[in-house]
């Protein structure tokens, strides 16, 4: 997929593409940052926002059966047929809870308010193309809806790992060392921010609701928790069609063989397609990413997980600070930060 981007027949038409996103994504971003401080400025909504963090907490976690039913169903899984041995209560699993807390407030201050950004943009510019609903019946629209938000976080995914400004944000999602069920939660909030936009342009574009994305994250964000997990699972002949514990532990390896290959999210089918598939299927790597930097977590203490939680999130600032610094000429140093490059 890399050589196909670098290609010369595509590169003009590849450049005209960033520019393009490049503009669209500043356009969010101020968007966003008005509507937050419109929204921040005003008491009521403050207090909304707090109840809507708390009813969102509960639903997910203290009244969700489906939380407890598959945590529990991972958990008896992962002893029974672990990937690598690792501690039952990792000091890795103990980091990831914290990083669940904080997904489900980023959520709630994040993608409602983004998801609005991007509609009330779309409509400023004439999206959508064509209202998809009346032309095509709900069931073909929800498979290819769902086709489509796939295929399209796999090629953010792919955006992610080979665009350095965007890395440094997807390093920390794979900095963990000790897969679990709850390392599908470790994502820098500007990681997420990346995602939602690549995903969500080009479906509002396309007609499809806010609902129907909504629905499409949440069936992908459950998905992803099993295979996070450290599970000796490939599914058998089912690893041809879906993302396995197996396959996707081979994307988030330290080994030279496995990088940049298995970027998919839920179908497997656009590895095949696109050459990004690595094709072992029993093969259960360490995994982590290749900086000796990185503020990895070595302790259980509730204050060292807090102190660790924030040094991950601000890792990739002091990252793209480096960066800077080693890049004296703007231009250099934005073609270097943001064009297409092989990871490291």
């Amino acid at each position: 997929m890399l050589d196909l981007l670098q290609s010369s027949r595509i590169q003009f038409l590849w450049r005209g593409c960033q520019n393009v996103a490049g503009i669209t994504l500043r356009l969010v971003v101020i968007c966003f940052l008005v509507q937050t401080a419109i929204a921040w400025s005003d008491l009521a909504y403050i207090r909304t926002l707090a109840e809507e963090i708390l009813i969102t907490l509960s639903h997910e976690i203290s009244l969700n059966p489906w939380f407890y039913g598959i945590v529990s169903m991972i958990l008896l899984i992962e002893i029974w047929l672990p990937a690598r041995q690792q501690a039952r209560l990792s000091v890795g699993f103990c980091q990831d809870s914290l990083w669940l807390l904080g997904d489900l407030v980023e959520t709630i201050l994040f993608l409602k308010p983004c998801i609005s950004v991007l509609y009330a943009l779309s409509n400023r510019v004439g999206f959508p193309i064509f209202d998809s609903a009346t032309i095509l019946p709900p069931p073909i629209m929800l498979v290819l809806g769902f086709l489509l938000s796939d295929f399209l976080i796999w090629f953010g995914h792919i955006l992610r790992h080979h665009i350095p400004a965007f890395w440094y944000f997807h390093a920390v999602h794979h900095s963990q060392t000790e897969l679990n069920l709850l390392s599908g939660l470790r994502f820098h909030i500007v990681d997420k921010a990346i995602a939602y936009i690549i995903v969500a342009l080009p479906m509002i574009a396309l007609g499809i609701s806010a609902p129907s994305i909504i629905l499409f994250k949440v069936l992908q964000k459950w998905y992803l928790r099993i295979y996070h997990a450290n599970l000796k699972l490939n599914y058998g002949w089912l690893k041809h069609i879906m993302i396995t514990p197996q396959s996707h532990r081979i994307h988030h390896s330290i080994e030279p063989q496995h990088r940049d290959r298995n970027f998919g999210s839920i179908l497997i089918i656009w590895d095949y397609l696109f050459g990004t598939q690595y094709c072992q299927y029993d093969e259960y790597p360490a995994t982590g990413i290749d900086d000796p930097n990185f503020p990895l977590e070595s302790s259980r203490q509730p204050h060292h997980l807090l102190i660790n939680f924030i040094h991950q999130n601000l890792y990739p600032f002091q990252q793209l600070s480096k960066f800077s610094i080693n890049h004296d000429r703007f231009t250099g140093w934005f073609k270097n930060l943001f064009v297409i490059q092989p990871q490291k």
